[in-house]
């Protein structure tokens, strides 16, 4: 059937989203067919609201940032701009001139997903990102909010 809509299927990027059996279902298919699966990406949505534990990337230690501004470096963007502890990073972005990429805005598509680099944010999620990923300094640009001054990978 894969062969059949897309004869060159082999040549393309393939993007996939949905349910984990639907997502497990589509890159078996490629992978077994000689797909390079470099070029295979996956977008990982949950709707169940995580505990609240796991909705801040970092310990909360008491402080309170509110009605403060922070400056946010972006790496790859080669661009440093500053934040108030009320807005998310992707809306200080944007407003700067920023394209990064996002989809649905709310924390729950995990387009938006980066590494922070350096800092502490408050990030009030949807599922969009899974607690190892967390663990590993990820955040959602969408959804996070400055604590201190950052620096991100985006």
């Amino acid at each position: 059937m894969l062969r059949q809509i897309a004869p060159d299927f082999r040549q393309r990027e393939i993007f996939t989203c949905g349910p984990a059996g639907y997502m497990a279902a589509v890159r078996h298919m490629p992978a077994t067919a000689g797909f390079a699966m470099d070029r295979h990406h996956e977008e990982s949505f949950t709707f169940d609201a995580p505990p609240a534990a796991e909705a801040v990337a970092v310990p909360d230690t008491g402080d309170t940032a509110e009605g403060r501004v922070f400056t946010v470096e972006f790496t790859r963007s080669r661009r440093t701009l500053t934040c108030d502890a009320d807005t998310t990073l992707l809306a200080a972005a944007t407003r700067a001139g920023l394209s990064l990429p996002a989809s649905c805005a709310q924390g729950m598509c995990g387009t938006c997903r980066t590494t922070l680099l350096a800092g502490s944010v408050d990030m009030r999620h949807n599922g969009g990102i899974r607690p190892r990923e967390i663990a590993r300094n990820k955040i959602l640009l969408c959804c996070s909010r400055p604590r201190e001054n950052l620096v991100v990978e985006a």
